[in-house]
């Protein structure tokens, strides 16, 4: 620590703000926005002593006040150290417990809480990750982890247990990771990025070396990607803003089939599954329908989903008692859809305020249920038998970007970014909260 005037460092003390999250358990430490720590600056005011002026020749203060002087001088500067060394060390109890660390230690977030122990909708951590547009989750040496990508065009993985990374690989994408899908391929857990650069690219995520060639081959940005079986082989499905669907050997990287328009309107979402035992995708749009198309011929199967009135930037299905639904998001509402009939299973889920980025399926126990997030900066979950909300929101201190459900120690998390560049993690573990 710098030495400066004792009277003076007392006089301006540290100027720091303290939050703690009351689930997270996680502390900041940080100036106030837009303010730095300074001394304060102002005249020293000297009292001359008595009998210094020339014409009164030296001074004669007694000895006793003299003594006094010393004596309150002394227990001065005893006090003022004190106080000094209590901020220092107030100080560097508070940037060892910011969930980003100070500026030289930025790995010392307090310790996740488990999902065993956690009720629901408590956060069980949050973890500083930088700009992330797309999230999957796989595992990796036999532990979950989440992957993410972006800007930086790095894959990046992260223990779903503590959050902290556990490994950064470059993909050798020239603009940002839009997408990821994961499977795996030989025993391996390999990542399948699209990106703005107009390729999709394949990623061992166990040694970090690429597969095969950069598949090109479409002519506009990469906006999603998926994988599935077709014909007996593992394939890519890729469409890009072009609204041109591709599809991919894995193993070989050649195209299968010729490429098709998957809609009129720009695709935002894709989901693949099966119906009637043939592959099929489907198509979420701007015009907010969702377009059936059987994945080997290209050809529409049945009528359009019809319902949003906006854009639909989420489409997922599940299985619930033995049939294919369909779970959608885009404007302020969730809509669940039976695959087979095309038909709505009820009533749309609503409370939302803004629009939705991502809904997938899960279960509470037995219990099916949708968890939806949205740029109102919630996650939300949903009974899927009833449509009402579980619990209170899960509430981001920015726009939700992506989510997604994983299981942890056999139990069920939300993985959850926002515009804040953090990572997030929330419990929904029993006991669980009153219906509607």
């Amino acid at each position: 620590m710098a030495y400066v005037g004792l009277l003076e460092l007392y006089k301006t003390a540290p100027d720091v703000s303290s939050v703690r999250a009351l689930e997270g358990e996680h502390i900041t430490s940080s100036d106030r926005p837009g303010r730095s720590r300074h001394v304060h600056s102002g005249k020293e005011h000297l009292m001359p002593e008595s009998g210094s002026s020339s014409t009164d020749g030296p001074s004669r203060r007694p000895v006793k006040g003299r003594m006094l002087v010393t004596v309150v001088a002394t227990v001065a500067t005893l006090v003022v150290s004190i106080l000094v060394v209590l901020f220092w060390q107030s100080d560097s109890r508070e940037a060892s417990s910011s969930p980003g660390g100070s500026t030289t230690d930025k790995g010392s977030a307090p310790a996740a809480r488990s999902a065993a122990t956690a009720p629901f909708g408590t956060q069980l951590y949050v973890q500083a990750t930088g700009d992330v547009e797309a999230l999957a989750v796989t595992e990796l040496n036999g532990r979950p982890v989440a992957v993410t990508g972006g800007y930086d065009r790095i894959l990046r993985m992260w223990d779903l247990a503590t959050g902290k990374q556990v490994s950064a690989l470059p993909t050798g994408h020239a603009t940002l990771i839009s997408t990821i899908a994961v499977t795996k391929l030989n025993g391996h857990p390999i990542a399948i990025t699209g990106s703005t650069d107009m390729t999709v690219r394949v990623s061992d995520l166990a040694t970090g070396k690429q597969i095969g060639e950069p598949l090109t081959g479409h002519v506009d940005g990469v906006g999603v990607v998926a994988v599935t079986r077709l014909k007996g082989r593992q394939v890519i499905v890729s469409v890009d803003v072009d609204k041109t669907v591709r599809v991919w050997d894995l193993i070989t990287g050649r195209q299968v089939g010729a490429p098709f328009k998957g809609h009129s309107d720009a695709v935002w979402s894709i989901a693949v599954t099966s119906l009637n035992g043939r592959p099929v995708i489907l198509l979420g749009t701007v015009d907010g329908t969702v377009q059936v198309r059987d994945l080997a011929t290209g050809k529409q199967v049945g009528t359009p989903l019809a319902g949003h009135d906006d854009a639909l930037r989420s489409v997922t299905t599940a299985r619930v008692d033995g049939r294919t639904v369909v779970v959608t998001g885009g404007d302020k509402a969730v809509r669940v859809w039976d695959l087979a009939t095309g038909k709505l299973l009820r009533a749309p889920f609503e409370g939302h305020t803004n629009v939705i980025w991502s809904a997938v399926m899960t279960h509470l126990d037995d219990r099916p249920v949708v968890v939806s997030a949205s740029h109102d900066m919630t996650v939300r979950v949903w009974d899927l038998a009833t449509g009402k909300q579980i619990g209170a929101p899960f509430v981001h201190p920015d726009v939700v970007r992506t989510m997604t459900v994983a299981r942890l120690d056999g139990l069920p998390v939300v993985i959850s970014t926002d515009r804040s560049s953090a990572l997030r993690a929330w419990s929904l573990s029993p006991p669980y909260p009153p219906i509607g």
